[in-house]
């Protein structure tokens, strides 16, 4: 069964697209003031194509990921866990925007090389255990051609302490197109199972993950913002995995906080890749 959904207007003309139910749009990070231009060269756009009503490809963002290396995409295996075809999914790196790449000729543009890069997928690696509450790295058909707007991270090899600050990013929601930042504190697993317990849908906050959370501001990561990084200054310390809520909520007493898988407790797995 599809659902049927207004995207967006090209032309003066608004397109309709139908998409499945298990990849409708999401709220995406709340809080957040737009990225500056390949200030983070790193992030990456995940997207999958859905079919219009003229037999139209639209390409829809559905989450983040993070650039290792020029061959390989990180993100949250659960980003890509029920589409039935790596073919459906696309990377977008170099840009800021989910809109100034053409939505039409996608596929013409693919292995391209310029600030903004279209590249397929070729394989997927998942993280020891597997499943879909783990990591994967995604290998692109074509590198990715390496320019001031498109540059690995550096994966860390210690997580900072309880109470640091630390930069989450992502695209806020369907009507804001622009990279959007802000700066979440890290809390105690402990007072995240709590704050998370009785929320759907359920999970366990283990050793290789951490949370995030702005009690006071309740900035945060939302449902689309999942695979994204999670950075202090300049080296990958998370990847978005959950948030209990859907998004972050302003003006709550209790704070919902955001979990991330932990790149140190997959250093291993992910220095294999860049």
């Amino acid at each position: 069964m599809f659902t049927t959904k207004v995207l967006f207007c090209l032309f003066g003309i608004f397109l309709v697209v139908s998409s499945a139910p298990d990849f409708k749009v999401q709220p995406r990070i709340s809080g957040g003031s737009p990225a500056g231009d390949a200030q983070y060269p790193f992030m990456c756009s995940i997207r999958l194509l859905n079919t219009g009503v003229l037999g139209t490809l639209i390409p829809t963002h559905i989450c983040g990921g993070t650039l290792l290396s020029p061959s390989w995409v990180l993100t949250a295996t659960d980003c890509v866990w029920s589409i039935p075809s790596l073919d459906l999914v696309y990377i977008v790196c170099g840009t800021n925007s989910l809109i100034d790449l053409p939505n039409l000729p996608l596929l013409s543009i693919l292995n391209q090389n310029g600030d903004k890069q279209v590249r397929s997928i070729s394989t997927q690696v998942p993280s020891p255990g597997g499943g879909p509450l783990s990591l994967s790295v995604l290998g692109v058909s074509q590198p990715f051609t390496l320019n001031a707007h498109i540059q690995p991270v550096n994966p860390a090899s210690l997580l900072p302490p309880e109470g640091s600050p630390v930069t989450i990013m992502g695209w806020q929601n369907v009507l804001t197109t622009q990279l959007q930042v802000t700066n979440v504190d890290i809390i105690s697993n402990s007072q995240c199972q709590a704050d998370v317990a009785g929320k759907a849908p359920a999970i366990t906050v283990t050793a290789n993950m951490f949370c995030t959370g702005n009690p006071e501001s309740g900035y945060g990561d939302c449902d689309a913002d999942k695979g994204s990084p999670v950075m202090d200054n300049d080296v990958l310390i998370g990847v978005n995995l959950w948030s209990p809520t859907g998004c972050a909520v302003t003006g709550l007493t209790q704070p919902y906080p955001n979990v991330h898988f932990s790149i140190p407790s997959f250093l291993g797995f992910v220095s294999q890749f860049t």
